[in-house]
C-alpha cells in the first residue's frame, strides 16, 4: 500500500478518483494520470462511474515524489490507494 495520501496530495486528484484508478490510467512512460472515472457510493452500492462533467476527465502530471511509489508498486499487485483494492470494489 502507499502511504496514505501521497497521490492525493502530489497530484490535487479527488478521493473518489484516486479510489477509481487503474494502472491502465497511469501513464508511466509520459509521467501522467488520466482521470476517467470516480468511485461513487450510493446507498447499498459501491461502483465506479464517469466523472460528472467533461471538465473533470483530464490528465494530470505525475511528479517525481508521486511517479517513484507507483512505479515500483505497479510490480507487486493491484493497485491501492488508502488501503482499498481496485479488485476487491469493482
Amino acid at each position: 500500500m502507499l502511504p496514505a495520501g501521497l497521490p492525493g496530495v502530489k497530484t490535487g486528484a479527488r478521493l473518489g478518483e484516486l479510489l477509481a484508478l487503474e494502472w491502465e490510467n497511469i501513464d508511466f512512460n509520459g509521467k501522467k494520470i488520466h482521470i476517467v472515472q470516480t468511485l461513487a457510493v450510493l446507498p447499498g452500492v459501491v461502483k465506479t462511474q464517469r466523472p460528472k462533467t467533461k471538465k473533470a476527465q483530464r490528465v494530470i502530471p505525475l511528479g517525481t515524489a508521486t511517479y517513484c511509489p507507483l512505479h515500483k508498486k505497479k510490480r507487486s499487485g493491484p493497485l491501492k490507494i488508502w488501503g482499498f483494492s481496485r479488485l476487491a470494489i469493482g
